[in-house]
């Protein structure tokens, strides 16, 4: 599955809470990645823009915690999905 990514106002605008200027902000403190597709026009990841806005809401010592959480869930999700995707060949397979 392909990474989706938008332009800074679209990303503000997905985020509600957020303006662009907060976003380009983190962008130029190195907080947050950023991609040029094309000369002026810097898209950021969905994925990565959601990472770093739920850090934006921590209490300070809590991103560790949080950071096992997630990685904890993007494990099993993994696990879940490789399942999943080992059940889908079976079915292919047999034809049922």
């Amino acid at each position: 599955m392909e990474e989706e990514y938008v332009t800074i106002a679209e990303g503000a605008r997905r985020l509600g809470d957020i303006s662009d200027k907060t976003i380009r902000r983190a962008i130029h403190d190195g907080k947050l990645s950023v991609r040029y597709p094309q000369p002026n026009k810097a898209e950021i990841s969905i994925t990565d823009l959601e990472a770093w806005h739920a850090t934006l809401h921590l209490r300070p010592g809590e991103t560790q915690d949080r950071l096992r959480t997630l990685e904890t869930q993007v494990a099993e999700l993994t696990t879940r999905i490789a399942t999943l995707e080992g059940q889908l060949q079976d079915l292919q397979v047999t034809g049922k």
